[in-house]
């Protein structure tokens, strides 16, 4: 409902590891709608359960598709919604022996924006690190400030349309890894919803 994602649309679910909201995207777009669910190498390595749920046409407008960040072979203006949760900060992620090398955000920014159709909308949700951490807690604590996100974002020409406290955890110091006890299930994330001008 925030990110107005209705019947009919064409869907990337980027970085979408196991396919749990490219599964729950599908049932949004229905029959007429489309899901990209768009891992690298990495990530479906990572996400062992992809193929079971996409097994047997199980869910027939769901397309799984892997590639890497040099060239995500996106077409221009073909999605409708780009959908990236708890994602983001891995861009800024480093770490070559986990097989993941440092990675050219911009270059990939800019694929993600020229692959929206004009109008089309950019969801983004994340674990929030501290206000003016910006990018440096994205290889320690999986986290990124929310101020350094929505810059990066309209640097790329996307305008920012809203933003929800719907996941927000006042509790969460931000000061510990995200996806580890104490703080797995438990962060403070952001929402923001961007729009492609046109």
């Amino acid at each position: 409902r925030f990110a107005g994602i209705r019947p009919g649309m064409r869907v990337l679910d980027f970085l979408a590891a196991n396919g749990y909201y490219s599964e729950l995207l599908s049932y949004v777009v229905g029959p007429g709608g489309h899901v990209l669910m768009l891992n690298n190498k990495a990530y479906d390595d990572f996400s062992t359960g992809w193929p079971k749920r996409v097994a047997g046409n199980r869910l027939p407008n769901v397309e799984h598709r892997t590639a890497e960040f040099a060239d995500l072979g996106l077409k221009p203006a073909s999605f409708d919604a780009i959908m990236m949760v708890k994602v983001y900060h891995d861009l800024y992620w480093v770490s070559p022996r986990d097989g993941w090398p440092k990675v050219d955000v911009p270059a990939t920014l800019d694929q993600l924006v020229a692959a929206l159709k004009p109008g089309g909308v950019l969801l983004l949700v994340d674990h929030s690190a501290k206000p003016g951490t910006g990018k440096a807690d994205a290889g320690t604590l999986h986290r990124i400030d929310e101020a350094y996100a929505r810059k990066d974002f309209e640097s790329h020409g996307l305008q920012f349309v809203k933003s929800s406290d719907a996941l927000r955890n006042p509790a969460d110091k931000r000061d510990t890894i995200s996806y580890k006890q104490p703080a797995l299930g438990h962060t403070d994330r952001f929402m923001l919803l961007f729009r492609k001008p046109g």
